[in-house]
């Protein structure tokens, strides 16, 4: 994601890196449902190769559907950046051109009010649509992008390998949609996308748009689980000093659900998350 330059909506959602502390998230494998803090029937468990497809639709679900995804959020707060204010003034202008006429408004020869005015309402509306759609674009493409880079099926074995280089994993929460099981959450530990191998990053963490899942713990013990994973390989030995996740201010569960656990913002402005400690 990008972080904020100007007034471009595609590129206006911060971006956002956080890292564990000692104080963080505690929670291990298993403890969110001993709590109750799971909805029945769901269960943390290592990601499988067969489970490949329904984790991607799902990263897609996370970015693109329902009104708590990316996508909506952005959309919305699309009508408040600065490029929508004057297109709103802009199209107030038009609308009174064409019905109150003013006669502060020069015209050119051979133009009238009523025409003038249309004019501006549509140039206006056109670029409230142009740059939603810009908008709409710019997350496909980072879904797509997600698909290129760590999430083709390849790729999620070797970057989310538990047994690979640095301190890895990929984990998925299982519940039942339609009475069908299915995977309703996933997260990783990506130790690849870091310079510093000591540093893995926590990565597609998504829960399905359902509305028995959302807001219900799925999240919560996803992230339990990762950083248990990450302390569990630490004991071990395993290089592991520190987690980084990055997530935008146009997700705003995500941002939440990791203030609350004990991640810590470090460097407002720039949105990013940074405290070096122990796991």
């Amino acid at each position: 994601m990008a972080k904020k330059t100007g007034t471009n909506p595609t590129s206006s959602a911060k971006t956002t890196t956080t890292t564990t502390t000692t104080t963080g998230t505690k929670g291990k494998l298993g403890e969110a449902e001993e709590k109750g803090g799971l909805p029945e029937g769901v269960r943390i468990r290592r990601y499988e190769e067969a489970d490949w497809d329904e984790v991607c639709k799902l990263v897609w679900k996370g970015a693109c559907v329902g009104n708590d995804s990316e996508m909506a959020i952005g959309l919305r707060n699309l009508h408040l950046q600065p490029l929508s204010v004057v297109a709103y003034y802009l199209f107030a202008t038009g609308v009174a051109a064409m019905y109150f006429k003013p006669t502060w408004m020069p015209l050119p020869a051979g133009f009238n009010h009523t025409f003038l005015g249309a004019v501006i309402c549509f140039g206006a509306a056109a670029w409230v649509i142009y740059w939603r759609w810009e908008y709409r674009k710019a997350v496909w493409e980072g879904c797509r992008g997600a698909w290129r880079e760590d999430m083709s099926l390849k790729e999620v074995g070797r970057r989310y390998g538990f047994e690979g280089e640095g301190v890895g994993g990929f984990w998925v929460a299982e519940g039942e949609v339609d009475g069908k099981k299915a995977v309703v959450g996933c997260v990783g530990l990506d130790p690849l996308s870091q310079r510093d191998k000591a540093t893995s990053e926590l990565r597609r963490l998504a829960v399905s748009p359902v509305e028995k899942y959302r807001h219900k713990g799925v999240g919560r013990a996803l992230l339990a689980q990762a950083v248990a994973h990450a302390r569990e390989q630490r004991k071990r030995k395993r290089p592991v000093r520190k987690l980084v996740a990055r997530t935008t201010t146009y997700q705003p569960a995500a941002w939440e659900l990791l203030q609350k656990e004990g991640w810590k913002v470090t460097a407002e402005e720039e949105c990013e998350f940074v405290e070096e400690s122990d796991l």
